[in-house]
């Protein structure tokens, strides 16, 4: 696993004053420890020691001693935590500090009830990931990336464990340590301190530490810990176990209504949540005026990388009605301009938008920010600004850019802000305005607290049963999506059609001509957060945040170009065409083997190219539909032997002559000087630069010269129209859904190996591995991503991207 995440180094005395200052009244506070003598003499050498000794030598001080009253330390052993906590990835770090009446004893890392985790190295320039020796050591040498992968990918498992606004960490290095503050913007870290040398003062600060409540040490007040024995623990059990009133989700069946009841996969996904390994909670959620309550085990959906909005979805009992309900917590890029996703929401409720989520309550956490780009602004005052600067070079009490927190040169599950190749962002696109000034230089986005409910719990697409409910589910997304850009009260783009955003959620359809009620898989169209209203053209439609957003695998080609392209009708349409395309190839039967299709989805979802400094589009994906064809490779196309064909035919003849008609207009220039054809040239009127004599000869009749971008014929014309509403790709998708050449038996299987992915340098895709320690395979593709400006260095994104059995079920 690699990172990228920006950090903040401070003076360690300023850090500590600030973060753990002495409790105000010694009265109430710990006894501190009487300390004769150095309590870490053991460690002098400690410059020369193996992470063992400085791990083992370091504890009996701190525990022998009691310089952290109320607080045991810890080590971790060898023993990583449970595959449900930890997800295969065995990490295990060197040791922490515990409440006293929680500190572990089975040599477990048991990451939920962490308070100050800890970290040993040895003494070396290259193990300090924050170095200030006054030597020089690349940034990017090997033994940095991996001390630096590894602390991330500690403080990432804790904020998913536990409820935290924030984190403090320890880094020991040798005789050296570094205190280490995480948020969701980026990290801030102190100068090195000599804990021999300055032992008084680190004493000092960890008793000031142990002073500290579990609010001020970064823990979340919003969130309750329900432990046995607490009522709320017991109801959550009791709402667990099965109930045979449960309406079977794979049945057309009885009653025609909820009527209270519950679908089976919800209650089922509730119960796979609740496990010991993972502490239960009662959440708040804003409601108006006043505060709801939510009851969660683990997480459904849990975003990876730890800078961003680290998004959580859960299956949440509502402790007001007893019903189950998705709740989505997460850290909103905050920004005076940018919409609430909860707004969106009761915004398309009241419009009578259909097939999208139906909002239960929502808010701001407690006023929680990060607090790192607040920091960073501090440490970095503005230049004075002179007459010429823009209003957004100034300083501000808030600051607001993006923060990218995963470079990992390997695919895996990524959160709503994983990294994908970086979008190319053109330096003369209009000015952003987020209605209040920014320090444009800031590597951090502000983050706020936030947290969502809806009524509907879904499930993921890559659920569908066969071909014609995969189109009937698409079909009901962009019903959703027309109301949603027509409709006078809402008029809104979603601009990030995605596999992820497009749920499966059962309803009962009575059809009123036969007289007959059935249970059908609707399609939802969730996570409005990115969407936008098209603005008037006084203000050319600026973005509302400094960055790009969508799904990599599944924006649109023109998008994904090398140019800035403002997304309209015509490219959320694509992005629908690519989602059911990667479905279909992935899960429906066709003309090729599985090997065939594994390439053929990393080579049109996940590649891209690179020309002249620019990221673009991969080959395989825009060439398909450049020339309307399914090509697997030269001579070879893709077919499924269904109605899927002609859908695909059909989409792709539009999508074709749509980008044929636009490569046309950008060949068109508004003036272009004439142009003398070559048997016109005379001494007179050639230009000095072709001033040079040519051999007498007769020349040949006037050659044919190939029209690089012809004129689109008519029927591009018509066909490219079809994408300016939806009224036609609805049509097509109505001629589908009712054709009746679908096959009786689906033959629905998933076609990529789990744990395979392509290799390029070798023929056969590598095929599952038994070892433990390596990431498993995600059961389909990511949530949004986000695009920074200016853009990022690349990351080569290889292998395929799927869906944990865990992914979601509502985002």
């Amino acid at each position: 696993m690699s990172h990228q995440c920006t950090s903040i180094r401070d003076d360690k005395r300023q850090f500590c004053d600030e973060m753990f200052p002495p409790p105000p009244h010694l009265s109430d506070a710990k006894p501190k420890p009487n300390l004769d003598g150095n309590p870490f003499e053991l460690l002098k050498d400690a410059n020369h020691m193996s992470e063992d000794e400085i791990a083992r030598f370091f504890t009996e001080a701190i525990n022998t001693f009691g310089i952290m009253p109320g607080f045991k330390f810890a080590r971790c052993g060898n023993r990583p935590e449970s595959d449900y906590v930890d997800e295969f990835l065995e990490q295990k770090i060197d040791a922490a500090f515990y409440h006293e009446e929680l500190t572990p004893d089975d040599e477990r890392p048991h990451w939920s009830d962490q308070v100050l985790p800890t970290e040993f190295k040895k003494h070396s320039l290259g193990q300090d990931v924050f170095h200030d020796w006054g030597e020089t050591v690349p940034a990017e040498a090997e033994s940095l990336k991996n001390s630096r992968n590894q602390i991330i990918s500690y403080a990432e498992l804790i904020f998913a464990v536990q409820q935290r606004v924030a984190l403090f960490m320890l880094l020991v290095m040798g005789r050296r340590l570094r205190f280490i503050r995480w948020d969701r913007s980026g990290t801030y870290v102190t100068t090195a301190l000599d804990y021999y040398v300055e032992w008084e003062y680190f004493c000092d600060i960890l008793w000031r530490i142990s002073n500290r409540t579990d609010e001020q040490l970064g823990l979340d007040p919003s969130a309750t810990r329900i432990c046995p024995g607490n009522p709320d623990y017991q109801r959550m059990t009791d709402a667990a176990a099965p109930n045979v009133n449960d309406i079977n989700q794979e049945q057309n069946n009885d009653g025609g209504a909820l009527d209270g009841r519950e679908f089976m996969y919800v209650r089922d996904g509730f119960r796979k949540s609740l496990r010991p390994e993972w502490h239960r909670f009662k959440l708040e959620v804003p409601d108006g005026d006043g505060v709801r309550e939510f009851l969660v085990g683990r997480p459904v959906f849990l975003a990876k990388g730890m800078a961003g909005r680290g998004t959580r979805g859960y299956i949440a009992l509502d402790c007001k009605t007893g019903r189950f309900v998705w709740l989505k917590d997460s850290w909103r890029a905050h920004y005076l301009l940018v919409e609430k996703e909860g707004d969106i929401l009761a915004e398309l409720n009241a419009a009578n938008v259909p097939n999208v989520p139906t909002l239960v309550c929502h808010g701001d956490i407690r006023d929680q920010e990060t607090l790192t780009p607040l920091l960073w602004e501090r440490k970095k005052p503005p230049a004075p600004a002179t007459a010429n600067d823009h209003p957004s070079s100034s300083s501000s009490s808030r600051t607001a850019v993006p923060l990218s927190s995963n470079t990992s040169t390997k695919r895996k599950r990524v959160d709503d802000d994983a990294a994908f190749p970086p979008q190319f962002c053109d330096p003369k696109a209009p000015d952003i305005d987020l209605g209040q000034p920014f320090r444009e230089d800031c590597p951090l986005r502000l983050h706020k607290h936030y947290r969502m409910v809806v009524e509907e719990v879904g499930m993921p697409l890559s659920k569908f049963r066969d071909g014609r409910e995969l189109v009937s589910v698409v079909y009901d997304c962009i019903l959703a999506h027309e109301a949603a850009a027509t409709n006078p009260a809402t008029q809104r783009l979603h601009r990030d059609i995605s596999a992820g955003n497009i749920l499966i959620y059962p309803k009962f359809v009575h059809v009123d001509e036969y007289g007959i009620t059935f249970l059908k898989w609707t399609g939802i169209l969730s996570d409005w957060e990115m969407s936008q209203k098209p603005d008037d053209e006084d203000s050319k439609r600026k973005p509302l945040q400094p960055e790009r957003t969508g799904t990599w695998p599944f924006m649109a080609v023109s998008v994904l170009g090398r140019t800035v392209k403002i997304v309209d009708i015509p490219e959320e349409l694509e992005s629908f065409f690519h989602v059911i395309l990667y479905h279909t190839v992935r899960y429906l039967p066709s003309n090729c083997d599985d090997i065939t299709i594994a390439y053929y989805l990393d080579s049109y979802f996940d590649t891209y190219n690179f020309c002249n400094g620019l990221w673009s589009c991969g080959s395989q994906k825009s060439d398909t539909i450049k020339y309307g064809e399914l090509r697997v490779n030269e001579g070879v196309e893709l077919h499924f032997d269904s109605p899927m064909d002609d859908l695909f035919a059909e989409l792709l003849s539009w999508f074709s002559s749509h980008y044929a008609i636009e490569r046309y207009e950008r060949s068109q220039p508004e003036t272009r000087a004439p142009s003398l054809p070559s048997s016109q040239y005379t001494p007179k009127n050639r230009p000095p630069s072709l001033a040079y004599p040519f051999p007498k000869r007769q020349r040949g009749q006037e050659r044919f010269k190939r029209v690089i971008n012809p004129a689109p014929t008519e029927s591009q014309t018509i066909w490219a129209s079809y994408l300016r509403s939806h009224s036609h790709i609805l049509g097509c998708f109505e001629d589908a859904i009712v054709d009746a050449r679908w096959p009786t038996v689906a033959g629905k299987r998933d076609r990529v190996p789990l744990g395979s992915k392509p290799n390029r340098d070798n023929p056969q895709p590598s095929m599952p591995t038994s070892s433990r320690s390596k990431r498993p395979r995600i059961n389909g593709h990511a949530a949004t991503i986000v695009f920074p400006l200016p853009c990022a260095p690349p990351i080569r994104q290889s292998g395929r991207v799927q869906w944990a059995s865990t992914r979601t079920l509502h985002r």
